[in-house]
């Protein structure tokens, strides 16, 4: 099984807006990555998103990829 941890600092007061785009799910489908479980950490000044699956490399690649822009999209702000 392949683990994979993505590191993201927040700007200061978005952990509201942060926790708000966590209730909405995971913004691609685990499915198609083969992603099995995966697991959120929220500070006031990080998230850490945990990913743990089969083939879990597919989606590093595509939050690195051209699709980037749609996966990450509303976390940029």
């Amino acid at each position: 099984m392949q683990h994979i941890a993505v590191i993201a600092r927040l700007r200061p007061g978005a952990a509201e807006e942060a926790a708000r785009l966590l209730e909405l799910g995971p913004p691609f489908d685990p499915r198609k990555h083969e992603v099995e479980r995966h697991t959120v950490f929220l500070a006031p000044d990080t998230v850490v998103f945990v990913f743990e699956g089969g083939n879990v490399n597919s989606l590093l690649a595509a939050l690195s990829g051209p699709d980037e822009q749609a996966v990450l999209g509303a976390w940029e702000p």
